[in-house]
């Protein structure tokens, strides 16, 4: 009876559980892609951020968005301060200071080159060959970012056009 009990308990405890993106790492990403390629999620916050928190808590908890970039994506974290290297495509990306205690990790800088001033959360689109194929920075909903993943996933060529507004 005991157990009948705590498996009942598991199998509820995990249908409410939230889902999880299932994140990798920059230096593990070149042999997942090589393995089975995939389009790439990079997800760019920072430990202050108050809306890279509720997006996590929020959007990334979706459970259409999770089961999509699950399926369809790599998804990689990258906090945009952090101060050790990153190691990517054979190369190493350092955090350069800017003064008063504050910088950006040289990755950070060069996914989110073209942006005026570094907003956060930002999110990147890399396609197999870690080409950028879709770049945004701020908050955004599940809706709106479901939209976005699933053209991407799809393979549709002009992705900003067709995200809602």
């Amino acid at each position: 009876m005991r157990c009948c009990s705590l498996i009942a308990l598991y199998l509820l405890l995990a249908a409410v559980a939230p889902a999880q993106v299932h994140y990798t790492t920059f230096e593990q990403l070149d042999s997942a892609v090589q393995a089975a390629p995939r389009k790439t999620f990079v997800l760019i916050r920072t430990s202050w951020c108050a809306y890279c928190n509720m997006m996590e808590h929020t959007t990334l908890q979706n459970k259409a968005v999770v089961q999509l970039l699950n399926s369809c994506f790599y998804s990689v974290s990258l906090d945009a301060e952090q101060q050790q290297p990153v190691y990517f495509k054979g190369k190493k990306y350092a955090f350069q200071p800017r003064g008063n205690g504050s910088g950006m990790n040289e990755l950070a800088a060069l996914l989110m080159r073209g942006e005026k001033a570094a907003l956060y959360p930002s999110f990147v689109l890399l396609d197999e060959q870690y080409h950028i194929i879709f770049r945004y920075s701020g908050y955004i909903d599940g809706k709106q970012l479901l939209h976005i993943l699933q053209k991407a996933c799809a393979g549709h060529m002009d992705i900003t056009a067709s995200a809602p507004v």
